[in-house]
């Protein structure tokens, strides 16, 4: 009876082990496409603030003296978002499954401000 009672404990401990392997799997899977989709996310933001900064930088060149102040203070608040981008980039493969839900939550909060801000320097321009 002993035999078969620790044949069932290692049978349990096995297949306890085989699920959460399979559910961390499951979870690091999840979290690497994720990773993934934020990182595209990521990059179309930079093409966007970049874009703008280009834009700026035309429009400045034929722009009257009084315009360029802020066209120029402008153009370096977008290239510091620009690096806040690149900077979230090149983190993103550092976070963990630890603070993976923080990270998501923190760059969500600053792509609301990039869109603000991309939207409020495109209506100043046009």
């Amino acid at each position: 009876m002993k035999i078969i009672h620790y044949v069932n404990i290692a049978c349990l401990v096995i297949l306890s082990a085989f699920f959460m392997t399979s559910c961390t799997d499951r979870v690091e899977q999840k979290m690497k496409q994720e990773k993934q989709e934020f990182n595209q996310k990521l990059d179309e933001y930079k093409e966007k603030i970049d874009r703008q900064i280009s834009r700026l930088e035309v429009q400045l060149n034929e722009a009257i003296d009084e315009e360029k102040t802020a066209m120029q203070k402008q153009i370096q608040e977008l290239k510091q978002s620009s690096q806040e981008v690149q900077d979230k980039l090149d983190s993103i493969e550092e976070t963990t499954q630890k603070n993976w839900e923080n990270f998501k939550e923190e760059t969500n909060r600053q792509m609301e401000k990039w869109d603000q801000q991309i939207k409020d320097f495109a209506d100043e321009i046009f």
